[in-house]
């Protein structure tokens, strides 16, 4: 298709908007384990602000502490 110098199918998936989240919150619900870790690894990377809901938080678990 690029081949032939159509471009159209390639730029069409192009034109979705797009936004920043850098700053946007995200909450996590009873997810301070293993894969509540990971995600807020993750979004700490982005630039999210964290907040998690949980029965116990877990003092080993590696959570950055501007989490809350």
């Amino acid at each position: 298709m690029l081949q032939q110098g159509k471009r159209d199918n390639f730029t069409e998936r192009l034109q979705h908007p797009h936004f920043e989240i850098r700053g946007k919150t995200i909450g996590l619900i009873g997810g301070s384990g293993c894969i509540g870790t990971a995600v807020t690894k993750i979004a700490l990377t982005l630039g999210l602000r964290v907040i998690i809901s949980t029965r116990e938080l877990k003092s080993n678990s590696g959570i950055h502490p501007d989490v809350q």
